[in-house]
């Protein structure tokens, strides 16, 4: 059963921007490899791929600057 109109329009452009988030987040932090340890860097990681949204949203507004 196809999703009413509504909802499908707003589903594609919110999809579209959590996949960048997701993706500026994770380049973000490859490109900050040196300024975190192991473990800060490891825990980061698993946070943006396990929980995409939330983590990518809490790694950018919580990294140090």
């Amino acid at each position: 059963m196809p999703l009413p109109l509504a909802i499908a329009s707003w589903l594609y452009p919110l999809g579209v921007v959590a996949v960048v988030l997701w993706v500026v987040a994770l380049v973000d932090l490859f490109r900050r490899w040196s300024d975190l340890d192991r473990r800060q860097h490891s825990a980061w990681l698993l946070l943006i791929v396990l929980v995409p949204i939330v983590g990518s949203i809490l790694y950018l507004t919580q990294r140090a600057r």
